[in-house]
């Protein structure tokens, strides 16, 4: 393909300068961004679709897809001005982006509205006094002028009404984790029923509106619309949905909309995977028997009533359809010999990126002509990672650097272990030539200085590797998921507690706990949040020598008394947050109420349960660890994940040298104390109270059955990626069912304390003398 760049005539609609003096252009399927009056010195170009300008250094010219997720993020450098280093250019040769993951920019306000372009929520608000509808705000600013998918967003914006209220009639649990959902317009509204329509839906989800588009399964004689949701246990939207999503919520859909689809006379391939045979079915009641045949490519099919209920309805369409479960053969590589080339059809192909993917390139590979290929994404756009590169040779997995505690220990040699994560950092992601010219930059530095910067990207994956290397942690699963807030500019104590509330808001997020972490400065002077967690209850040594509330915090506790804290003195009271910098004297802060999601305790069978009086909080957020990557120490970064039950259940509140209550449970519920299971018994029931009552607050929590299993697949996921994986049995294994989880029988797994990772520190500031003769001391014990 000739890319369209230069001297070149563009097709297309042409939008005009928008307010920074962007040239836009949509030619067929591909947006061109370029800054007039500037020529273009030198090109590079990725693929057969996508192109940078530069000139001084600087980014002047894009050509991409209109629909890539990385597009909005190359726009805005394109506004900024801002020199591009020589190793971003060497990355986009290699991988086709500038940034291995956008850096994140503020929300609310800046909730980026359009993903091609990255225009905001903010940036189109001002733009609705000298704009009149969103067409004009089209050539303002480029926003809904390259795929047209944020249309409806932007007519909410403004106020032109394309989003409608619209009310949950009824939901099916299909199985498998989907669910159909049918809505209802209020009033109703007259729906085309066009095969490949898709709705935004639209909701309040922790006092954040959130809209995701859905494709329509199908619309009934009433005129409800029926869409197809899949839990995916890190999507937000898809998790709320299922958990939380009833009748009383309000709803606004956006008019149904038409994605690309073939002539009606043409017969139609849909190769699907997963959640991806939603399109299909549109077509399956469109198009009539013989005239649809789709292969479907599902893990687990065999078992699964998900499949058989689309089984049934294919049959029903006589339509044909062959189901491949990936579990028992594997996956599908050679699409081409299913379906050799035939003119007189379209392939629409629908599932997970790398999977639509690998498709289309066998079908390009085998002849399909272009025109006939319809790729249908289901996946939200908008800010994504970069996709870990599958790479021939994983020498740097010999070099990541090995610690010999859980606890911080000075950095060995900055200049080794920078080596080591970059090395790992750009070879994952498939940048070997950008790791030399980025090495280059960090050698220096350290020579220079004794130190480097880390940049946003270098920062997130390691926070997020640190998680991967986590051998005490049962949830890795989700490891990809985390929100990582740089936060590095901060340096009063004000400011950081600020921070430290906004993290717990977001990370509440109505319940839908979402993993995040907030790093702040590493280096001098040192920042410390001498709390171990941002939320813990209070623990008070009565004289009589038993605690009250939470012996665990007895120490932490002790500091906020002789710092001045005047306590309730009850067995639940938050403790407030402690931070220092450098040899200043500590200063604390009491956390405001609405920032601690408190659930009280109450028992699905025993209504006498909730007299106990017990409560736990929601967000689990541990912030007296460090963050150790690439031989910079992050003394402050708390982070948080979501509770398995028996975290609460079996361990705050049961274990002796916590809360224990179980002898308060079985009291409580009349169990014989006489039988020598007792304990047991209480435990399980506390177990249930606790999972019981996060459900019904509407609070994210899993039991142990299930993360065990997603433990299980974590471990998968990496040998598949060729990673050795490490976990610490003890600990990964929950404290209950035993020989029940998986783990149990895991004889492979072996303790290995890989960098990046986090790392206990205590709950003073030490020099390296008092730090290392702690660390000796832990060592021994």
């Amino acid at each position: 393909m000739n890319l369209p760049i230069g001297g070149a005539q563009l097709a297309g609609e042409r939008i005009g300068l928008n307010r920074d003096g962007l040239l836009c252009d949509a030619p067929s399927g591909l947006a061109r961004f370029r800054r007039p009056g500037v020529e273009c010195e030198h090109r590079l170009t990725f693929g057969d679709d996508r192109a940078i300008g530069l000139a001084g250094g600087r980014l002047v010219e894009i050509l991409a897809p209109a629909t890539w997720s990385g597009l909005g993020a190359l726009v805005r450098l394109l506004r900024s001005g801002f020199a591009v280093e020589p190793w971003r250019l060497a990355l986009f040769q290699q991988c086709g982006n500038l940034y291995v993951e956008p850096t994140p920019i503020a929300e609310r306000s800046d909730e980026p509205i359009c993903a091609c372009t990255g225009v905001t929520r903010g940036e189109i608000v001002g733009l609705t006094g000298t704009c009149a509808n969103r067409t004009e705000i089209g050539r303002a600013c480029g926003a809904g002028k390259v795929c047209g998918g944020c249309g409806p967003l932007i007519d909410e914006i403004i106020g032109e009404g394309s989003m409608a209220d619209a009310e949950l009639v009824g939901v099916d649990d299909l199985g498998d984790d989907v669910k159909r959902f049918r809505f209802r317009y209020v009033p109703e509204v007259l729906v085309a029923d066009d095969p490949g329509s898709f709705v935004h839906v639209q909701c309040t989800i922790g006092n954040r509106r959130i809209s995701r588009p859905y494709t329509i399964a199908a619309t009934t004689r009433d005129g409800d619309i029926e869409i197809l949701v899949k839990r995916d246990p890190m999507g937000v939207f898809s998790r709320w949905l299922h958990d939380h999503a009833t009748t009383d919520c309000v709803f606004r859909l956006s008019l149904p909309q038409c994605s690309r689809r073939p002539d009606k006379s043409k017969g139609v391939v849909f190769i699907a995977a997963g959640i991806g045979i939603t399109p299909a079915l549109a077509e399956m009641s469109e198009r009539g028997p013989d005239k649809v045949r789709v292969h479907w490519s599902l893990r687990g099919a065999a078992r699964s009533t998900f499949a058989a209920a689309i089984a049934a309805a294919a049959a029903a369409a006589g339509c044909g359809l062959i189901v491949h479960d990936t579990t028992a053969a594997g996956r599908v590589t050679d699409w081409i010999g299913l379906y050799p080339i035939d003119t007189a059809d379209a392939v629409i192909v629908c599932g997970p990126p790398a999977f639509q993917q690998a498709v289309v390139s066998s079908l390009r590979e085998g002849g399909w002509k272009e025109d006939n290929i319809i790729v249908e994404s289901f996946v939200p756009r908008g800010r994504t990672l970069t996709k870990l590169a599958h790479i021939d040779s994983f020498d740097y997995l010999q070099e990541p650097v090995v610690a010999h505690s859980f606890h911080l220990a000075p950095v060995g040699s900055v200049l080794d272990e920078a080596h080591a994560f970059l090395r790992q950092f750009y070879f994952e992601h498939g940048a070997p030539d950008a790791f030399d010219l980025r090495w280059h930059e960090v050698s220096k530095s350290i020579a220079a200085t004794g130190s480097y910067t880390q940049t946003y990207e270098e920062l997130a994956f390691g926070a997020r590797l640190a998680w991967r290397n986590s051998a005490r942690c049962i949830g890795r699963f989700f490891w990809r998921s985390l929100k990582v807030r740089d936060l590095r500019h901060l340096n009063t104590e004000e400011a950081i507690f600020s921070a430290l509330v906004d993290h717990l808001e977001q990370a509440t997020n109505g319940g839908d706990i979402e993993p995040i972490i907030s790093v702040f400065a590493p280096d001098k002077p040192c920042i410390r949040i001498l709390n171990p967690q941002l939320i813990l209850y209070a623990g008070y040594s009565e004289k009589d020598g038993s605690v009250l509330g939470d012996p665990k915090s007895i120490e932490i506790t002790q500091i906020a008394l002789d710092l001045g804290w005047c306590p309730p003195g009850t067995a639940f009271d938050v403790l407030p947050i402690i931070i220092q910098i450098g040899d200043r004297e500590p200063k604390w802060f009491n956390l405001p109420e609405p920032a601690v999601l408190q659930i009280e305790l109450s028992h699905p069978r025993h209504e006498i349960f909730s007299l106990l009086g017990l409560r736990w909080f929601a967000v689990p957020a541990v912030s007296g660890m460090a963050l150790d990557v690439g031989g910079i120490q992050y003394t402050a970064a708390p982070s948080n994940g979501f509770y398995m039950g028996t975290e609460i259940g079996s361990g705050n509140l049961a274990d002796p040298s916590r809360y224990d209550q179980l002898p308060a449970v079985a009291a409580a519920i009349k169990l014989d104390t006489a039988d020598p299971l007792w304990r047991d018994q209480a435990m399980l029931d506390l177990n249930v109270a606790v999972l019981h009552s996060f459900k019904k607050a509407g609070v994210r929590i899993l039991d142990h059955h299930s993360l065990s299993n997603f433990f299980m697949r974590f471990r998968e996921e990496e040998a598949l990626a060729r990673r050795p994986s490490y976990g610490h049995w003890a600990w990964v294994m929950p404290p209950m069912g035993g020989n029940l989880s998986p783990v149990w029988r895991d004889h492979t797994l072996k303790k290995k304390i890989l960098k990046p990772n986090y790392f206990y520190q205590s709950m003073k500031i030490m020099d390296v003398a008092e730090r290392d003769l702690t660390l000796a001391i832990n060592d021994a014990a």
